[in-house]
């Protein structure tokens, strides 16, 4: 299999991805820059992305902090919302790492599901998921790869620890598995 193809198989799926989650709480699209709410097709936006991260997102980065073992970008690239990021792990892995806080268990459940079902209905037979309760918080991920792609679509929900109660999010990763989260 070609990786023209595979690539097109991964941003068929991711995009169907990011049209299912943006479905469910109405984000505005991709903003590139100073062209807030612009609509564009969630495949384009992905084929995009995935272009990039053959890069490590160089083309997409813009202000960059630098923590312990992480190096974060923000970026004016805009898929789910306003909360994506770019980051890079020491080690030379690259994500592009979008979330959405959801306003209780229930929606993100729901989310989750159905991200998720696209995901598998649209990928071929030679994709494989491992999905599996996380380590760290209350929660699910769903891993799906192609050994001859190196990226990976990473979809998790979890359990986060807020001052006064607990929330749910749902994140989407684009990029290079990682085993630390």
């Amino acid at each position: 299999m070609s990786n023209p193809l595979k690539r097109m198989m991964i941003v068929t799926a991711t995009g169907l991805t990011l049209l299912t989650l943006t479905g469910c709480y109405g984000t505005q699209g991709v903003n590139n820059s100073s062209e807030v709410n612009q609509q564009v097709e969630p495949c384009a936006a992905i084929r995009t992305l995935t272009d990039s991260y053959e890069q490590q997102f160089r083309d997409i980065r813009k202000a960059q902090r630098s923590l312990d073992r992480i190096t974060i970008w923000s970026t004016d690239y805009q898929i789910v919302g306003s909360s994506c990021e770019i980051w890079g792990w020491q080690g030379g892995n690259y994500n592009y790492v979008c979330h959405y806080v959801a306003p209780d268990q229930s929606s993100a459940e729901e989310i989750y599901q159905r991200a998720k079902s696209t995901i598998r209905r649209c990928l071929p037979a030679q994709w494989t998921m491992q999905e599996n309760a996380l380590a760290q918080s209350p929660g699910s991920k769903a891993v799906f790869s192609l050994p001859e792609f190196g990226g990976v679509i990473d979809l998790r929900m979890l359990q986060t620890r807020g001052i006064t109660t607990s929330r749910w999010a749902v994140y989407l990763m684009i990029g290079d598995y990682n085993s630390q989260l």
